[in-house]
């Protein structure tokens, strides 16, 4: 009876597990199909996106940069709904070669990690298959992150509308990617926008030159023909300049007298510092203004010789290579149907490294035989031809061949010669006799051949129409010419040999253990490890838990990294949208300010935490060190205490305390809530005519334009437009202008007449002390409607005033305008409109600008030590914008650590030695006319004092040859007094700011210090 319980018993409790297992599964399977449904959805979503945008003529920087992320998203999102739908489909190949195929792949190619899915083949048997907890967690995580990346398009939608559709053919057209140069579309429109400049960056008329990076075949050449190109250019070869492993090509740019011309120089490695100069001279001479020069190389140390940022190629993500690989291996035919050959095509293409040239080969060889069992054969000749050379080399055939290695080639029947290629090379098409032999011939067995010989990989269909060919050599099986790697000598063994409480040879048994008495001694030492042991599982649990904690935190640190990269490049585009129409709504105008200072906090925040976690040695602090000087001026600068990470890379290893993350947090909320009230900025601002001007990075070459004063530009271009003064009964109306000294009023006045083509000339004094008047008639009519600008240094008396403005008043005709400018705030009260007042710029915009000038066309993301001591010496200026010139252009033309180092070491010392001695920070000392020192780097006997500042118009007077970074360098020296240029502004009203300096002995001094305090006495 108890048998048949147990049995009846064992029976249901089976029954009901199985029941409930099958119940989970269900559950788990509905919920993976939920969420590719999700996922294909949103794909078509983007896919729409996608193909729209690429259908207009877009020029805003920053919807080019949201453009190149939702295709990275579109080829993130095929190749997870294609790997959950085809890598069910098992496929038996006999040879998995040597290592498997985990074996190979895990030497190069983290990103198949997701191969591993047991997911299903297609919707149809999702039942019987399931996702586990962390691959479903990995799809659903993909569908939430696609579903917010479309979330946050809602102003690209709105903004594109805007720009000029391209006549093309459809998007399947496209695709065909042998008429087409695929996956470069952010990279080509840099190239345009740099071609399209209407003056070059080198300055003074010199050429601009846009350095391009990139490994052998990653498409350099290709790049730079397609985008000129599509600007009706047709190269032509010119001559070798001198400079060894150099191809030099030239392009007449326009017809006219200008002669504005490109140059593209093609080096395969370096170029020596004096040939690069005596290159440039030449072709600055021989050229005409305006003109171009495009450097491409191997060698990352061609990026120093641009006048523009650096274009960087890299090969194409493996999301992005299957996207282009599934096109030439299916051709015109549907993968859906054939799914047993996706899931084979998706590991063959993961085993070539991003190669273009592998992806035609293999793929033209595929597509013409749309068998399983063709493709398993070619599956298991690629897994050889890889383990190979992971096994001989060590390294994948790629990157053997990108250093001039020979390689093995693997072909699909068996031979008994082996074929090496010693050699590849590329010739253009037209120009050359070519090998009538293919490399798809030698693998598919199709053609023998002994000895040395050529054949051709494949021949390009887009400009350059290279033809990539091969220098090959058959040699007999055991004979080889590719040096192998040396076999590794046995190591010695080591035997480690554990001795027991009892010998085997004491015919003891282990049944027979002998008894053990436990007195006190023995129950101290049971306690004691006892107690060993829970302070060894305490330690571990607790380790554990941190270890957990941290990586929520790291994590949630990502996240909101993440988050805030995604709304700031929401708030680019539409500030650079916004800058580039005539927006006359004032409202809007405030948003737009709003939307800048927003984007300069994010852009601050986002730069602190990548890069502070980069710890940096000076040797030296200063006295009182970093935080005891800046606490004693910049209270903004606290968040350069964060603990934080450096790379989202090394995000897990590091987390932001408490404080921090809320403070991070705080900001992305912030950021998302007000992107959320320019719903209405959007549509509106599709209403106001576009601006002609040149791109937004061109814009930031702040030496050509003025930075950061859009919202008073515009309040000064809007006083200018007014038809009726605000005077009254006809009489001038008055707007001041009140700032502090250098702080950019004479800049913003001047810059803003002549937007509307006013040019300024100098008028009489009217009798005013410390008082400057200058004169425009604003129009040629009968009405005379003029401008008067008078700068003044102080205040002005309300006689002399009364009497000037009446003065005025009369002699100028019905709707004239006065502007006053003064560091003084009583001037305020002198206005018929509102006073505009100007601040230095707040520390975020300073590090905006700060950063481009430091950085120059160097990228700042590859050098995070530089960017951390690059915000310590921003912080220390007190947002001078002479400050910023002169020290920026110090560190720009020297990218060294150690420079930066012993500049902020400098910048340190400058500031502690005023704050100790006066009290005061130097850039205050110098709005109040107090003298101060000047550090420089190298030690010297001799102190040098700035006496006295001032400025003059270039053109109109003779300056000084030598200029303060000169003197910061310790290259000049000079005796008693004398006069330095400081920077010389390239903007009107083309100021040149000078010097009177001083040089004393140590020990002289003509600036009086504080006086000491007294003891008190009580």
């Amino acid at each position: 009876m108890e048998s048949l319980l147990s049995a009846i018993m064992s029976d249901l409790l089976s029954r009901a597990l199985s029941t409930v297992i099958q119940r989970y599964r269900r559950s788990r399977a509905e919920e993976a199909e939920q969420n590719l449904q999700r996922l294909q959805r949103v794909l078509l979503r983007i896919d729409a996106a996608v193909e729209e945008a690429e259908g207009r003529h877009i020029t805003n920087q920053a919807m080019l940069q949201q453009l190149e992320t939702l295709r990275q998203g579109m080829y993130e999102g095929h190749f997870m709904l294609d790997t959950c739908r085809y890598r069910g489909h098992e496929h038996g190949d006999g040879n998995e070669g040597i290592g498997g195929h985990d074996a190979v792949l895990s030497r190069f190619s983290s990103a198949w990690r997701l191969l591993s899915f047991p997911i299903i083949s297609s919707t149809e048997n999702m039942q019987n298959t399931v996702l586990d907890a962390e691959n479903l967690k990995m799809l659903e995580k993909m569908v939430d992150r696609l579903v917010t990346l479309m979330g946050d398009m809602a102003e690209f939608a709105v903004f594109l509308d805007g720009y000029p559709r391209i006549g093309r053919g459809p998007y399947s057209e496209y695709l065909v990617i042998d008429k087409v140069m695929f996956g470069r579309q952010m990279e080509k429109e840099t190239v345009i926008n740099f071609l399209l400049r209407s003056e070059a960056d080198g300055g003074d008329g010199k050429p601009g030159v846009l350095p391009i990076v990139g490994a052998m075949r990653v498409g350099k050449s290709t790049l730079v023909e397609h985008g000129a190109r599509l600007l009706l250019l047709n190269f032509f070869a010119g001559d070798d300049l001198g400079a060894e492993n150099m191809v030099i090509k030239h392009q007449n740019l326009s017809a006219s007298s200008c002669q504005r011309s490109l140059v593209v120089i093609e080096l395969a490695g370096d170029i020596e510092d004096e040939t690069w100069r005596s290159l440039y001279c030449s072709v600055a001479r021989s050229l005409g203004r305006g003109s171009m020069i495009i450097i491409t190389s191997r060698s990352e140390k061609i990026a120093a010789l641009g006048t523009t940022q650096a274009l960087r190629l890299k090969f194409l993500p493996q999301e992005a290579y299957w996207y282009l690989f599934k096109v030439l291996a299916f051709g015109s035919a549907n993968p859906d149907d054939q799914p047993e050959l996706v899931s084979l095509g998706m590991e063959i293409a993961g085993l070539h490294k991003g190669s273009f040239i592998p992806a035609h080969i293999v793929g033209s060889l595929m597509r013409a035989n749309l068998n399983p069992k063709f493709w398993r054969r070619m599956l298991q000749v690629c897994r050889n031809i890889i383990s190979k050379h992971l096994l001989m080399f060590g390294e994948h055939p790629e990157d053997l061949g990108a250093k001039g290695h020979p390689v093995y080639l693997q072909t699909m029947p068996k031979s008994q010669n082996v074929i090496v290629i010693n050699n590849v090379y590329q010739m253009r098409s037209a120009q050359h006799s070519v090998p009538k032999m293919r490399t798809r011939d030698l693998i598919l067995g199709r053609a023998t051949c002994h000895g040395k010989f050529g054949v051709v990989e494949w021949s390009s269909s887009i400009p350059p129409y290279y033809t990539y060919l091969a220098s090959c050599e058959s040699l007999t099986a055991g004979c080889s010419t590719v040096r192998k790697k040396r076999p590794r000598q046995e190591s010695t063994r080591v035997v480690l040999v554990a001795y027991s409480y009892y010998q085997s040879g004491s015919g003891q048994h282990h049944h027979d253990m002998p008894k053990i008495t436990l007195n006190d001694a023995h129950i101290g030492k049971m306690e004691t490890l006892l107690s060993a042991i829970m302070s060894d599982l305490l330690s571990r649990t607790l380790s554990t838990v941190i270890q957990r904690y941290r990586r929520s935190r790291a994590e949630e640190a990502e996240q909101n990294l993440q988050r805030l990269q995604r709304v700031l490049l929401r708030i680019d585009a539409a500030v650079e949208e916004a800058e580039g129409r005539h927006i006359t709504n004032q409202a809007m105008l405030q948003q737009l300010e709003t939307l800048r200072q927003g984007m300069y906090e994010g852009h601050f925040m986002l730069d602190t935490c990548r890069y502070r976690g980069h710890e940096h040695g000076d040797g030296n602090e200063g006295i009182g060190g970093h935080d005891a000087v800046l606490s004693r001026f910049s209270s903004a600068w606290r968040l350069l205490s964060f603990p934080i990470i450096s790379s989202t890379e090394n995000m897990q290893n590091t987390v932001l305390d408490a404080e921090n993350l809320k403070m991070l947090e705080k900001m992305v909320d912030r950021l998302v809530t007000l992107m959320g009230d320019m719903a209405e900025f959007a549509v509106f601002l599709d209403g106001y005519p576009r601006i002609g001007r040149g791109p937004y990075s061109e814009y930031l070459v702040i030496d050509k334009v003025m930075f950061g004063r859009q919202m008073e530009k515009d309040t000064v271009i809007n006083f200018l437009l007014r038809s009726e003064a605000d005077g009254g009964d006809g009489k001038p109306g008055v707007l001041p202008i009140v700032g502090a000294m250098r702080v950019g009023k004479s800049t913003l006045v001047e810059h803003g007449a002549r937007l509307l083509l006013l040019n300024f000339f100098a008028g009489d004094d009217l009798g005013a002390e410390n008082m400057v008047i200058k004169h425009q008639n604003l129009s040629a009519s009968s009405c005379q409607r003029s401008l008067v600008v008078i700068e003044l240094a102080g205040d002005i008396e309300d006689e002399t005033w009364r009497s000037l403005y009446c003065s005025v008043a009369r002699s100028l005709g019905r709707g004239s305008m006065i502007i006053i400018t003064s560091r003084s705030e009583k001037i305020a009260a002198l206005g018929t409109t509102q006073a505009l007042r100007l601040k230095f710029l707040p520390q975020e915009a300073y590090w905006y600008l700060f950063k481009v000038l430091a950085f120059g066309s160097a990228n700042p993301d590859d050098q995070p030590e530089l960017v951390s001591l690059g915000m310590e010496i921003a912080g220390l200026h007190k947002g001078s914008f002479i400050a910023a010139h002169i020290v920026g252009s110090l560190m720009r033309a020297n990218l060294n650590p150690k420079f930066w180092r012993r500049m902020l070491q400098v910048c340190r010392n400058f500031v502690s030695k005023h704050l100790l001695m006066f009290g005061e920070h130097p850039e205050d000392l110098v709005a109040k006319g107090h003298p101060v020192y000047i550090q420089t780097m190298p030690k010297s006997q001799n102190v040098i004092v700035i006496t006295n500042l001032y400025q003059k118009r270039s053109a109109l007077h003779s300056v000084p040859k030598m200029r303060t970074r000169d003197l910061i360098l310790g290259r000049a020296t000079r005796h008693g007094k004398f006069g330095v240029v400081e920077w010389s502004s390239c903007i009107p009203p083309y100021y040149t700011y000078l010097a009177s300096c001083e040089s004393l002995t140590t020990g002289c001094s003509i600036v009086r210090k504080k006086r000491p305090r007294q003891e008190l006495v009580f």
